[in-house]
């Protein structure tokens, strides 16, 4: 995992440990710290990124441009290790472009799957 992710995760398990972390937001059950801490070391020892030059099928990367979780800067990481991959970015999007924006998202896809089709 990248060091900057790794850093990423520590940030969060202190945020989580110190009650800064507002999960609140994201799910009103608080989760015990003994559970969050097995999810944090499990995200960070679980890296299959050497795996992704293997993916045949036709990617399309799309990223919100305000995803804070899954930052547009990763998502070009992800995209450049799988060969042929397509990179874009939904610029006024956040964590969930298919929800927030559905036609405009499938407007995207259908047009990547048109061009695949095409070359085919």
């Amino acid at each position: 995992m990248p060091a900057e992710n790794v850093e990423i995760v520590r940030r969060i398990y202190e945020a989580w440990n110190s009650g800064d972390l507002g999960l609140e937001l994201f799910d009103p059950s608080k989760q015990e710290t003994e559970d969050v801490q097995r999810f944090l070391d499990a995200f960070i020892r679980h890296d299959t990124s050497d795996r992704l030059p293997e993916i045949s099928a036709p990617p399309l990367v799309l990223a919100g441009g305000r995803d804070t979780t899954s930052r547009p800067e990763l998502c070009r990481a992800v995209a450049e290790l799988i060969p042929g991959a397509r990179f874009e970015v939904m610029e006024e999007e956040a964590h969930q472009p298919f929800q927030e924006v559905p036609d405009e998202w499938n407007t995207r896809v259908d047009a990547f799957w048109r061009e695949v089709e095409r070359r085919n």
